[in-house]
């Protein structure tokens, strides 16, 4: 990501810290960043750019700082008024994801791969060619469609992806359809590259790209949400964990089960802090998380009354070491989370 399409993750009134975003599009999960992405709205677009170029990031950065686009301070950035006009200027409805969430939930190598592979696939079926050049070069996406097809039919193939593709086409967007499938490749037709579409819609390669990218992940969930069809198993093979890891999962389920945070560290031999950053990254990513668990009624009363007049981005845990209150910093962050998901549900 370069340029201006950056300027879509600053705020005019709350300063916000590149790294943060750096963090989250590359899907760095510590419990601090967490923390920061729920604060900065950022959440939805976890390893959304997995490959990032952090030098090309934070040149870009200084770029629009440069330019005025940004407003650097000690506290982050914010987007300055002329920022704004700029964004407001360029941005088209290719610009950014519809779904960015979506990042999160399939392998978009893999499961752009598998698209590409099984619409051809189908497609020269169709047209009873069996000898044809293999547009796309993945070598796992050919193993498990060809795994697939050996426990189902070309027939079924064709049929359910071309039904899903009718379906899901009807619902988007038209411009956005004709996008989509400009890319597809198929008997007739040999797909357009991002250069190729871009000139025709007068929008930058870039913007292709991220739009076909989300296009590509709805039509993964829209395949996925049908689980009746066989063709979702090549859905289901290109899908991550979400949200919560596999070992923050098990810390939940002991959690929700009534163990105490000391009983957990001695079932799962695994260090205090590291207990106490998967309850925080449960907090973040469950708005019904039972924070009374954790948090008495008096430890509400004392946060209430130290942090009243702070907004909480502002919000340091020092202040109450300072104060003379002893209180575990998970209790600390666990009130800022909740505090936020407050604000967000107002």
């Amino acid at each position: 990501m370069t340029d201006w399409h950056l300027l879509h993750f600053f705020d005019q009134q709350q300063p916000r810290k590149a790294t943060v975003l750096r963090q989250i599009l590359t899907n760095k999960r510590t419990g601090s960043t967490l923390f920061w992405g729920l604060r900065y709205h950022y959440l939805d677009y976890l390893n959304a750019v997995p490959r990032l170029d952090v030098k090309k990031f934070d040149d870009a950065i200084d770029d629009l700082i440069a330019q005025n686009w940004l407003q650097s301070s000690s506290q982050g950035l914010q987007l300055t008024s002329h920022g704004q006009e700029v964004l407001a200027t360029k941005q088209t409805p290719y610009s950014f994801a519809d779904h960015p969430e979506l990042n999160q939930k399939f392998d978009y190598q893999l499961w752009q791969a598998i698209l590409l592979l099984m619409v051809q696939v189908a497609s020269e079926y169709r047209y009873h060619n069996s000898n044809y050049y293999v547009a796309n070069q993945n070598l796992k996406a050919q193993f498990l469609v060809k795994s697939w097809l050996q426990v189902n039919s070309f027939e079924t193939l064709a049929a359910e992806v071309s039904q899903c593709l009718e379906q899901f086409l009807d619902q988007c967007d038209p411009a956005k359809a004709d996008l989509f499938t400009a890319k597809l490749v198929g008997h007739p037709q040999n797909g357009l590259s991002d250069g190729q579409i871009a000139s025709q819609l007068g929008i930058c390669p870039r913007e292709v790209s991220w739009t076909w990218r989300d296009l590509a992940f709805q039509f993964a969930a829209f395949v996925q949400a049908r689980s009746n069809l066989k063709i979702s198993q090549l859905v289901q093979v290109a899908a991550l964990p979400g949200a919560l890891t596999p070992t923050i999962k098990q810390t939940a389920g002991l959690f929700n089960e009534g163990k105490t945070v000391d009983q957990i560290i001695q079932i799962r031999r695994l260090r205090r802090s590291t207990i106490e950053e998967h309850l925080q990254v449960l907090a973040i990513f469950q708005p019904n998380f039972p924070y009374e668990k954790i948090l008495s009624e008096s430890d509400l009363k004392t946060l209430a009354r130290v942090y009243a007049e702070t907004e909480i981005d502002q919000w340091r845990y020092a202040e109450l070491q300072q104060q003379g209150i002893e209180m575990p910093f998970l209790k600390f962050r666990l009130y800022a989370i909740m505090k936020t998901h407050g604000e967000y549900n107002e």
